[in-house]
């Protein structure tokens, strides 16, 4: 099958929101680490900062990278938590 350059770019712009679809849907789905109640995720909220070329990415590649930074992120956040959390028990 081959496409001329009008259905190229209306693919690449189909595909491009598809992909910006699929973050957003799974990007409202929070890391387990953050289930302990809603104190603890208005402080995820406060802590974290999505990266701007996270907010629509333009590419799988580049949506892999924004789910590992948050995955990553959500670690460090829970370590935190977790730590001053004990403290002032």
């Amino acid at each position: 099958m081959f496409m001329n350059i009008r259905n190229a770019k209306k693919f690449r712009r189909t595909l491009a929101a598809l992909v910006s679809a699929v973050y957003f849907l799974l990007t409202l789905h929070v890391p387990t680490v953050l289930m302990q109640g809603s104190v603890n995720q208005d402080a995820w909220i406060q802590y974290y900062d999505k990266p701007k070329e996270c907010l629509f990415p333009e590419s799988i590649k580049e949506f892999s990278k924004c789910l590992s930074y948050r995955d990553e992120e959500a670690k460090k956040f829970d370590m935190e938590w977790t730590a001053n959390h004990n403290k002032k028990n």
